[in-house]
């Protein structure tokens, strides 16, 4: 009887059909599992005051309003959060660790952007949850639990700025304030599906915020409603409302585009149709940052791990990202490292894990993150002010943007061909020639470099040197008409 089932058993486990129906009664019993496992997690949700989000209630009340017939504040009847980052005179910051608020004492003072918020007319809520330390991009924090993302609840809201981000997705308040360090605005408000803005680095005071990289630090904010956002920008940016707009324009990093899911195409399409309708823009220019970064950073090839030639923009973009996280590291730990050692803080894993990275701290090392640093800044300007001088025909304004990019970096050719041709629009032709000369020195195939030291040196009425300058531009461009038609203009001037 043992041996007719054993029998039995092998024929059954033999017949395909037989291992169907046990797949799908596995793949069952998972599906079920992870049902449970959601519901959970939603009930646990649904206990959870307020989404996780804040770490302590209170109230700020703003300033009183002025009297008429002055205008009523901009920001009035609207409430907003904090990042447990920022001090509040009278409370204990946080920064993410109940350590370290046993170990600090109360703020003094309120910080600045918080003040501003209130004088304004916003009425404050409380203060949010945030990664450890700030440390981090994906708002978990083990000490104070993770803020449920109310758009997609079994998923993490992204951080550090989490508690902000829900805060204002979960409709608890009508905007919230945290900081950008390495994203720390830009990616929550992505997971959670609201508005976000990091503005450029400086442009909004960091006084009252704890530190964590002062090179990358900034405010930013969320909010769900664009016109709140505008709101909120319109006082932090302190923009004059009634001052003439200058004509802008969008720069499109197209390599950077190729690097989303999302198709490039599609991108772009959506972009454009939504600046089309804006008034006093001009049509977008496409580039490739990466390209742009290796030609104007040089400080850069040192981090490259592989060789860069200015052509390869994705090594250049992942030398840039390294060069970021040394930085935040390294600043970091000069901010809050005596503290971490001091109090012996259980830190949660991936926060030790950064925190306790070694980082080659020789002078020449953070000599060279602090050059890429300077040289960034000055590219980036370079491209955007310095372009903007030009499109607006400010001369004056445009030789003091290169002049201090030369200043930073004066072995960039680009920047003295271009301080060339502002000044020959002031009719400097002599700075112009200088200049010129520089940048040919520093790129022996510099056509633009060539085509001003012609101009320049055609109106100093030395002829002969100049059509020398346009015909080494065409042989460098057989096909530029400038060069060639200015070569025949000086032949004709000469005979």
């Amino acid at each position: 009887m043992i041996m007719s089932n054993s029998k039995s058993f092998k024929i059954q486990a033999s017949n395909p059909k037989v291992w169907i129906v046990i797949g799908i009664g596995v793949a069952g019993i998972v599906v079920l599992a992870e049902a449970h496992r959601r519901r959970r997690r939603r009930e646990q949700i649904l206990d959870k005051e307020d989404f996780g989000a804040f770490v302590e209630r209170f109230e700020l009340l703003p300033f009183p309003q002025p009297p008429p017939p002055a205008a009523r504040h901009s920001l009035s009847g609207l409430t907003f959060a904090i990042k447990d980052i920022f001090e509040v005179k009278g409370h204990v910051t946080g920064f993410g660790s109940t350590e370290w608020k046993k170990t600090h004492e109360e703020a003094g003072k309120t910080a600045v952007v918080v003040t501003s918020l209130l004088k304004n007319g916003a009425t404050c809520v409380g203060s949010t949850v945030l990664d450890e330390l700030s440390i981090g991009i994906t708002g978990e924090n083990v000490q104070y639990g993770t803020p449920i993302n109310p758009q997609m609840p079994t998923h993490i809201p992204g951080g550090s700025s989490s508690g902000s981000v829900v805060a204002v997705a979960a409709r608890l308040v009508d905007f919230a304030i945290g900081t950008d360090t390495v994203g720390c605005v830009r990616i929550p408000a992505s997971y959670c599906g609201v508005l976000g803005f990091r503005p450029s680095h400086g442009t909004v005071s960091v006084v009252g915020a704890i530190p964590v990289s002062q090179s990358l630090d900034a405010v930013g904010w969320f909010a769900r409603d664009p016109l709140i956002l505008h709101r909120i920008g319109q006082v932090l940016l302190q923009l004059n409302q009634i001052e003439s707009k200058r004509v802008r324009r969008f720069i499109f990093a197209d390599d950077l585009f190729e690097l989303s899911q999302v198709p490039k195409q599609r991108t772009l399409h959506v972009v454009s149709k939504a600046t089309e309708i804006l008034c006093g823009y001009q049509t977008p220019k496409h580039m490739n940052l990466g390209q742009y970064i290796a030609s104007n950073v040089p400080s850069l090839r040192r981090f490259c791990k592989q060789p860069t030639n200015g052509k390869n923009g994705t090594a250049t973009l992942k030398a840039l990202s390294s060069v970021m996280v040394l930085l935040e590291r390294y600043e970091f730990k000069t901010n809050h490292g005596e503290w971490v050692k001091l109090v012996k803080a259980k830190l949660g894993p991936d926060v030790s894990d950064c925190v306790h990275a070694p980082i080659d701290t020789a002078p020449e090392n953070i000599k060279a993150l602090y050059k890429v640093r300077a040289e960034m800044r000055v590219a980036l300007q370079s491209l955007l002010m310095g372009n903007a001088a030009f499109k607006g025909r400010q001369w004056n304004k445009a030789v003091s943007y290169y002049t201090e990019a030369i200043e930073l970096n004066g072995a960039n050719a680009t920047y003295y061909s271009n301080r060339a041709a502002a000044y020959l629009e002031l009719g400097c032709f002599q700075q112009a020639e200088e200049d010129c000369s520089k940048a040919i020195s520093l790129d022996k195939k510099n056509v633009k470099a060539y085509l001003r030291r012609g101009t320049a040196r055609e109106s100093l009425l030395r002829y002969k040197e100049a059509a020398e300058d346009f015909k080494h531009a065409r042989v460098l461009e057989p096909q530029n008409k400038a060069a060639s038609l200015a070569e025949k203009r000086l032949r004709k001037l000469m005979s």
